[in-house]
């Protein structure tokens, strides 16, 4: 850029310096200042000759701005290279304490599922004493515990149980091949407004869900890790996980601390409903 010559109080005629020559300007009138582009005689009216103070600001705040970006950038690629690096090498000194946090020190049930057999032999003993009409189906979370473990198909899951509150139920799976350290997937279901089914309310872990907009969306990918082979999705998971037949129908569902109450309106023609 070039360099030109400051006028001082009392000139007359300025001089300006550019690539070491000198080239002169006319003389400064009343009420000019100096950077007035009028004072300067432009070789071909080539405006590079003349560069007020205030736009040589500008470029360096340009400038600056330009290295600042640059910086941010180089910051940004450098975390998403330790991220993936994270995630590929998954190192115990960052991945555990993460794990942990996430979990908010949930301890889970370390006791083994019930033989889905037994649980199956439980339920047809009460579905034996039940008559046409009205009818209440008691699962208990341990029952329910087996039931998720038996229908689920994929081996991205280790292990799973369930915790039955008042008023909601709450299925945790481990999502992680490191027993010492599971990272728990928290899902939380809720009857619907009439009571014929439960949803999905909340979806994460237990320090962070996942927005509620994207609860149905997750429903599905939770949906798909159980084998709903001659299962009814009617009544949603619930319905999935109890294969009601035709002559079945839920009318309301109670959830009780400890213990699932699924009111069952049953016509002719019943059978056994678990095999």
């Amino acid at each position: 850029m070039a360099n030109f010559y400051q006028p001082q109080n009392g000139d007359t005629e300025l001089t300006a310096v550019q690539a070491g020559s000198r080239i002169p300007v006319y003389k400064m009138q009343q009420g000019m200042k100096e950077t007035d582009p009028a004072l300067y005689k432009f070789p071909e009216n080539d405006p590079q000759y003349f560069k007020p103070k205030r736009h040589r600001h500008w470029l360096k705040y340009l400038f600056n701005c330009r290295c600042l970006g640059m910086g941010c950038a180089i910051v940004l690629v450098l975390a998403v290279l330790f991220f993936a690096w994270v995630l590929a090498s998954r190192p115990p000194a960052i991945v555990n304490p993460a794990k942990d946090w996430l979990n908010v020190d949930l301890i889970a049930d370390s006791s083994e599922p019930l033989n889905i057999e037994e649980v199956n032999t439980d339920l047809s003993t009460q579905v034996a004493g039940f008559v046409v009409g009205e009818n209440t189906l008691h699962i208990s979370e341990e029952q329910l515990r087996a039931l998720l473990d038996s229908k689920i198909q994929s081996d991205a899951v280790t292990d799973i149980y369930a915790h039955i509150e008042e008023g909601k139920i709450k299925i945790f799976w481990d999502i992680d091949v490191e027993p010492e350290h599971p990272l728990w997937v928290v899902v939380e279901l809720t009857p619907s407004g009439d009571g014929t089914s439960a949803s999905v309310t909340k979806i994460g872990t237990e320090r962070i869900a996942v927005p509620s907009f994207l609860n149905s969306i997750a429903e599905g990918m939770v949906l798909s890790l159980l084998n709903v082979t001659g299962s009814s999705t009617g009544n949603g998971l619930i319905g999935l996980l109890l294969p009601f037949p035709d002559n079945v129908q839920v009318t309301g569902m109670e959830v009780v601390r400890g213990e699932l109450n699924i009111k069952l309106k049953v016509s002719t023609g019943l059978e056994s409903l678990f095999q």
